[in-house]
């Protein structure tokens, strides 16, 4: 019974999730399987997610004054890899509001009892806003996270 309730709340944040137009490429299942319901983070992921968030912005600051100033062509191949040139590669001096990274729990413990956070894409591009605009609505969450 609680997994017919399960799957029922699953296909309903489905059903919200893909009502506000956000796509998920037709890939479900070990990629991509949103959560039903809130779950507990424990202290150590907690503590890693706080931590993660300066660490982040500063790595992010490091990598557009290196590809501002020229100093890497790996690194500008890199970024630049398949991009179109009539796509502006620098938009703004601004500083960078919005910053969305996919994480995966990775367990660190043979039994899985203990994890840690690995990043796997840092997502700063436009879609990050309504990515996390249409979680917030399926989730019913206060939509003035993006303002």
């Amino acid at each position: 019974m609680k997994q017919q309730l399960t799957n029922q709340v699953y296909k309903g944040l489905r059903l919200r999730l893909n009502d506000t137009g956000i796509g998920f490429a037709g890939v479900d299942g070990v990629w991509w399987r949103p959560a039903c319901e809130p779950f507990p983070l424990s202290k150590n992921i907690a503590q890693q997610l706080e931590e993660i968030g300066p660490a982040l912005l500063t790595f992010i600051d490091a990598v557009v004054d290196l590809y501002r100033n020229g100093s890497s062509q790996r690194l500008n191949r890199l970024l630049e890899y398949k991009v179109p040139d009539h796509i502006p590669h620098l938009v703004a001096d601004g500083l960078i509001e919005l910053l969305r990274p996919d994480f995966q729990l990775c367990p660190v413990a043979v039994d899985n009892s203990s994890f840690r956070l690995m990043i796997t894409e840092l997502e700063i591009c436009p879609s990050a806003h309504g990515f996390a605009h249409a979680m917030q609505s399926a989730y019913y969450l206060d939509l003035s996270l993006n303002n």
